[in-house]
């Protein structure tokens, strides 16, 4: 394990191992680094291992450029192979704003879909600036707020059962939307 002092990365044991290439490189410190491979959001911290950043280049794909990123910085790729795309990391609080929405047109969502709940992840730098992101975000798609059901501040503590894969992926692309879709038929009109 690197000693204290000594730059390290996080590294997904999968990557690690070799079984899996990896897909996210992100520098999260002046001496951290965090490599992810394919399904690393969904694995618990058991799934990563600490190792001394002398290894990054061993892991990740050079065209990666993973020593060269600056503090806040991250690279990614959709599959290995691919290429790689550089952009910021999310900063703020995470945001879990749940709404019922309803299509605002017959193009939105399959045919028979009378609404949705929608979960919307945000990182951002308070409630206000998550709602307003989820309603242009959910209007941009066809979709129209009924109600607003619950509004609040997450911590990694702080998740139902299940969330855990949206809250980590909110962490690294900012926004997250969850739609749960339901017939036509259930839609109470009021």
């Amino acid at each position: 394990m690197p000693s204290a002092g000594t730059p390290f990365a996080i590294v997904h044991i999968p990557v690690l191992e070799g079984r899996e290439e990896a897909i996210y490189v992100a520098r999260r410190s002046a001496r951290e680094w965090f490599v992810g491979g394919r399904g690393f959001t969904n694995d618990d911290d058991g799934e990563f291992q600490r190792v001394d950043l002398t290894r990054l280049s061993d892991i990740v794909d050079a065209d990666a450029n993973a020593l060269d990123l600056a503090v806040g910085e991250h690279a990614f790729q959709q599959a290995a192979g691919e290429p790689w795309r550089r952009g910021r990391i999310p900063v703020g609080k995470t945001f879990l704003v749940t709404y019922d929405v309803r299509p605002t047109g017959p193009s939105v969502g399959p045919a028979g879909v009378g609404g949705a709940f929608a979960n919307c992840w945000v990182v951002c730098s308070s409630m206000s600036v998550a709602k307003r992101k989820a309603t242009v975000h959910l209007e941009a798609e066809g979709w129209a707020i009924v109600n607003t059901i619950a509004a609040n501040e997450k911590g990694a503590d702080d998740l139902a059962e299940g969330t855990e894969i949206y809250f980590r992926q909110a962490q690294i692309d900012g926004f997250v939307c969850v739609l749960h879709t339901y017939p036509a038929e259930d839609v109470e009109v009021s």
